[in-house]
């Protein structure tokens, strides 16, 4: 039995209908997601926040190497630079006609 983990670094439903978008799909190729993306962001966000090794990540996130790769890689092509932008800014404001 899982129990439903509760951190106070992890996106609310608000948060994540904010963040999804800026998720980059798979590629289809490869091995299957195992993993929801949200919990890949939660575990990024919650090391970020508490500041502890990758090795130390509670075993309720997924693998510490897991993260780390899918960190390297939105580092690399800007996804966390854009959520990151998007979450300070918000949505870009709509021009008036």
């Amino acid at each position: 039995m899982t129990w439903p983990r509760h951190y106070p670094s992890d996106t609310s439903d608000a948060e994540w209908q904010v963040l999804a978008p800026h998720i980059p799909a798979g590629t289809g190729r490869g091995r299957p997601i195992i993993y929801p993306r949200r919990d890949i962001v939660d575990a990024i966000r919650y090391l970020d926040r508490t500041g502890c090794q990758g090795d130390a990540l509670p075993a309720d996130f997924p693998h510490h190497k897991l993260v780390y790769h899918y960190f390297q890689r939105w580092t690399a092509d800007g996804t966390l630079t854009r959520m990151h932008n998007h979450t300070r800014t918000g949505p870009p404001a709509r021009r008036r006609p």
